[in-house]
């Protein structure tokens, strides 16, 4: 048995199982990817990482009500998506990049040349 995390409701992530009927048993709920994700690791018996700054946590969030918000509204939601975005790479300027895996760091690019397409 392998325990995973699915997001439930727009911010909240499930940890639990499904057992070889299909049937899905919830462990925990999650108001962030991570925290679901470090339970998840910690269940099927890894170590879970450290845990990132509030400033990187809050980031993560913003990204997260971006990418939402571009997925249910297209750009309709231009404006808005804009403001996240905005948001998203406040909190990333002038940060050391050593704190950010190269997958982050790429992002991040790519958010920025997103952004800089909306303005």
């Amino acid at each position: 048995m392998s325990y995973f995390y699915i997001k439930s409701e727009p911010n909240l992530w499930t940890v639990g199982f499904e057992d070889s009927k299909g049937q899905w048993h919830t462990d925990s709920d999650h108001d962030t990817k991570e925290s679901a994700a470090n339970r998840t690791i910690l269940l099927n018996g890894g170590k879970p990482p450290a845990p990132v700054s509030k400033e990187i946590e809050h980031g993560r969030k913003m990204e997260d009500k971006a990418i939402e918000s571009i997925v249910n509204n297209g750009l309709g939601g231009k404006l808005e998506v804009k403001d996240l975005l905005r948001n998203v790479l406040f909190n990333f300027e002038g940060k050391d990049a050593r704190n950010y895996s190269p997958m982050q760091i790429a992002c991040i690019k790519e958010v920025r040349a997103f952004y800089n397409k909306l303005v």
